[in-house]
């Protein structure tokens, strides 16, 4: 299932911010108690929207 123009949109501008605070996908997912594998999905164009 393709993801829809918010959900990428949504997904840029969040990985984006990521990015500029310095935070890895790792950090993330320990911030909010997610495995990194959960949080790669999300920003992944190539899975379903899991939000």
């Amino acid at each position: 299932m393709e993801k829809d123009k918010i959900d990428l949109y949504v997904i840029e501008k969040v990985k984006k911010r990521r990015l500029e605070m310095g935070i890895s996908q790792a950090g993330l997912a320990d911030a909010l108690g997610m495995s990194v594998g959960f949080i790669g999905k999300i920003e992944s164009p190539n899975y379903p929207t899991h939000y």
